[in-house]
């Protein structure tokens, strides 16, 4: 990825989180416009930083031929279709978690490197390993929108048709593709093409990098929501400015 395409993304998202900030506050918050609690709401929000994909070009160190023409054929449908997925990738909007995480922690280790002397152990210490984000919270409450059939309010039978429910979803779905370009032919669908990254855009903060692991769990003692943790591995940390 070279700096210009970064530059170019870190623009979008940015614009992207900004709009979504505003959005959540001015509908979570009572108060006038013009009130300083009106942003006090500031969703984590979550998205994608496709790969970039130079233009097709056509190789010109294959030789003339039926064998070598099919050959260019399938590179070609092969660009398209990863093109197409990053076009997909990039039309995608950022999650914006509707509770933000109960806590956020960061852990730092560095590279230890290990060599026996002669009379003891000899501990080298090298860069810093990548830096951990570790999320756990929970979602909202599972309140059912009354339908035909049914009422309306808290519920655990339902909790699949709630808002709640599928912003939990939407979370694992990122986890699930981890800023990676699928395949989406039928002879190799899901086959990973090309890596991308995510973005988790929260305090005026960027953190680039690609989830570790992630778990859910359902308390009985708690039927009304699910609680989740995450570990996220981050590459490149970027802070926006107050009037950015």
């Amino acid at each position: 990825m070279n700096n210009g395409y970064l530059y170019d993304i870190l623009n979008h998202i940015s614009e992207m989180g900004t709009a979504v900030h505003t959005h959540f506050s001015a509908v979570s918050s009572p108060v006038p416009t013009k009130s300083p609690y009106l942003y006090q709401f500031q969703p984590l929000v979550l998205g994608f930083i496709p790969p970039y994909l130079p233009p097709y070009q056509q190789s010109t160190s294959i030789i003339k031929g039926a064998s070598n023409a099919d050959r260019l054929k399938r590179q070609k449908e092969y660009h398209d279709r990863m093109q197409r997925q990053i076009k997909l990738m990039q039309d995608t909007p950022g999650l914006a978690m509707m509770v933000n995480p109960k806590s956020l922690t960061f852990s730092y280790s560095p590279t230890l490197d290990y060599a026996m002397g002669r009379k003891s152990v000899i501990t080298s210490m090298w860069l810093e390993q990548p830096m951990k984000l570790n999320a756990t919270g929970s979602t909202s409450a599972f309140i059912l929108t009354p339908g035909i059939n049914r009422g309306g309010g808290l519920s655990h039978e339902f909790r699949v048709s709630t808002h709640s429910y599928s912003n939990l979803m939407s979370l694992i779905s990122i986890f699930k593709n981890n800023g990676c370009v699928m395949d989406d032919d039928h002879s190799a669908e899901g086959v990973v093409m090309r890596s991308g990254s995510l973005y988790i855009y929260y305090d005026k903060r960027f953190y680039i990098g690609s989830f570790d692991s992630l778990s859910i769990r359902d308390d009985a003692s708690k039927p009304f929501n699910l609680e989740y943790s995450y570990t996220y591995n981050v590459r490149q940390m970027l802070t926006l400015g107050v009037e950015s």
